[in-house]
């Protein structure tokens, strides 16, 4: 298969989602979130450059992916038994709670 002829068909999947209201908002959606994510992620990195150098960058990325680390293999055995749903207002509620209390 040609390249064209693979990007065509890609092009036609993503065509075909933004079609659809609801899919087009979740793509949205979802591409907002990683644009502040990605935003907040640059910010503080800057900061932290700012403040102490290689370092404290070095020290965000830790910080940043530790929990993740540790929680993922928790949360994923809690996931798998709880509705999506909850799992997800839980750990919005919590990333929005420490972002709130780090202010």
């Amino acid at each position: 298969m040609s390249r064209l002829r693979v990007f065509l068909v890609r092009f036609a999947a993503v065509a075909d989602v933004f079609r659809s209201p609801e899919l087009r908002r979740v793509e949205c959606a979802w591409a907002g979130y990683y644009v502040a994510d990605w935003s907040a992620f640059v910010a503080l990195s800057i900061y932290a450059y700012t403040f102490g150098g290689a370092a404290a960058v070095g020290v965000l990325g830790l910080v940043r992916a530790l929990p993740a680390a540790i929680g993922v293999p928790a949360g994923s055995a809690v996931a798998d038994r709880t509705r999506r749903e909850r799992v997800l207002f839980a750990v919005q509620s919590a990333r929005g709670g420490s972002t709130g209390l780090s202010k």
